[in-house]
């Protein structure tokens, strides 16, 4: 099998469904697996009604209201004890993981506060940057 013959079968797999092709012949083998794809999409935020106002929830920050944004882009991971709506927590308590390059990374509180609104969910891509958290100190 000579080189041209290869480069023809990664880009035959990379625009498959397979994801895996091993290949056998004699002596010769040739084992070619693709990484997990990540589609990367514009994030769908669901804001929570904490308002009067459901469709203002989330969008923009009232003068007490702070956010907690993504420090990397990855796979936003809940915990354990899921962050919801309501909680209180403390400086240091943990929000969330973000899984990056195989390394999981936990987000925490930077102050006490009061959690008004998640916007990722278990299994979300994350960009930089992107608000992840809202509370009220």
């Amino acid at each position: 099998m000579n080189m041209d013959e290869i480069t023809r079968l990664i880009g035959a797999l990379d625009k498959s469904s397979v994801s895996v092709l091993e290949l056998k012949d004699g002596e010769f083998s040739l084992k070619l697996e693709k990484a997990a794809q990540q589609i990367v999409t514009t994030p769908t935020v669901m804001p929570v009604a904490v308002t009067a106002d459901p469709e203002s929830a989330g969008e923009e920050l009232g003068p007490d209201v702070k956010e907690v944004l993504s420090p990397m882009v990855g796979t936003f991971h809940t915990l354990k004890d899921e962050v919801k709506v309501g909680d209180r927590l403390k400086k240091g308590d943990a929000l969330c993981s973000i899984e990056a390059m195989k390394l999981m990374n936990e987000i925490v509180m930077e102050e006490d506060g009061e959690i008004v609104w998640v916007s990722a969910g278990e299994g979300d891509l994350v960009e930089f940057g992107q608000q992840l958290f809202q509370y009220r100190p």
